[in-house]
């Protein structure tokens, strides 16, 4: 009888340590607001709605979509893909690629990834939270590895410098590369 208890509090124990929640950051699960300084991104934005919402099931609420934003001098690319809110949790917390904000299009959440420093994006005062994101869990050293994330939606890249909006490629492809 000792034994079986003693195993129960092991077990509790144990299934307790697996996961904390870090919760040091108030923000970790608001993200803040975020409007395209550039007008092409408005451009990239319809193109990619008028060419996907046909496939999207859920209201546009309910249908993340993820830009991420890859810009030198003289050119942006920009890598367009919806998603479920399911794998928009998962992609936040795994993706080394900073989130820079968010911005509503027509109802439809575009989640901006990209550097800090990003011309193409200007920075608002407002933060939201979103009830399919929430902070950042960390495992205890004992606790067995998650499997590595296999995300591939498709993946619409666009290229654009000063007036020129080139659609490059529409297919499975790295989203974050």
């Amino acid at each position: 009888m000792r034994h079986s208890i003693l195993r129960f509090i092991i077990a509790v124990a144990t299934f307790c340590s697996i996961t904390i929640t870090s919760c040091s950051d108030t923000d970790t699960d608001s993200v803040v607001e975020v409007s395209a300084c550039n007008p092409q991104l408005t451009k990239l934005i319809i193109m990619f709605l008028n060419a996907e919402e046909q496939y999207m099931v859920n209201e546009p609420k309910d249908n993340p979509v993820i830009m991420v934003i890859n810009s030198s001098d003289d050119e942006s690319e920009v890598r367009l893909a919806s998603i479920s809110t399911f794998s928009m949790n998962r992609i936040v917390q795994a993706n080394k690629v900073k989130l820079l904000g968010y911005m509503l299009y027509k109802n439809y959440n575009i989640f901006v990834f990209g550097a800090s420093h990003d011309k193409n994006i200007c920075t608002g005062p407002n933060r939201t939270k979103f009830s399919y994101i929430h902070p950042l869990q960390h495992q205890s050293k004992n606790s067995p590895n998650q499997p590595p994330m296999i995300f591939e939606p498709t993946v619409y890249i666009y290229t654009f410098k000063e007036d020129k909006v080139k659609s490059e490629y529409v297919g499975k492809a790295d989203l974050f590369k």
